[in-house]
């Protein structure tokens, strides 16, 4: 099965809006890789934009959503999960990416164990310290088994980005379908 994703998925830079809603390569679903606790799934949903420069930032490149979810959810599916937390992310990443911390907010799912955004706009500079991002909205899981991940992502993010580039705020509305795999 070849992964499938389509939606809308946008940011804002400065008061002017990038439309990100190319799905891009870098999309997908794993269930094993390096990067990543073994207790949950990893899904990544990515867009691209076909404009070419917003505010002096590259913006054509990959702005992707990242989520941590546990293999076993509680009730099955379908499921809809709740997204409402703070995301503290290291600015100074380890070679496997940035150290992702979720504090969840009132009604977070406890399935969802980690969710961020991460904008590449063009090469980065290495920073120190550490960014905020507040993430809300809903994943609706319609197939979540040893092989697929099916459903609709409805966030968005407000606050720092790991990036050179930091929109103020992202949306998505992407329904998907991905195969499950092992990160490369």
């Amino acid at each position: 099965m070849a992964p499938w994703a389509e939606g809308t998925f946008e940011s804002d830079f400065g008061g002017e809006s990038v439309d990100h809603s190319n799905i891009h390569r870098y999309t997908g679903a794993f269930s094993a890789g390096v990067s990543f606790p073994s207790a949950v799934n990893y899904i990544r949903l990515c867009g691209s934009s076909s404009k070419g420069d917003s505010g002096g930032y590259q913006v054509a490149r990959a702005h992707c959503f990242n989520l941590h979810i546990a293999k076993v959810l509680p009730g099955g599916t379908p499921s809809t999960l709740i997204l409402n937390g703070e995301t503290d992310l290291s600015r100074n990443p380890s070679p496997n990416g940035p150290k992702v911390i979720l504090s969840p907010r009132e009604g977070h799912s406890a399935s969802l164990r980690q969710a961020w955004l991460t904008p590449s706009c063009g090469p980065s500079r290495e920073a120190i310290g550490s960014m905020q991002q507040a993430v809300t909205g809903t994943l609706e899981l319609s197939t979540y088994d040893d092989t697929t991940v099916a459903g609709r992502l409805v966030a968005e993010v407000t606050g720092q980005a790991a990036s050179e580039c930091p929109p103020q705020r992202t949306r998505a509305d992407i329904r998907f379908t991905l195969p499950l795999g092992s990160e490369p």
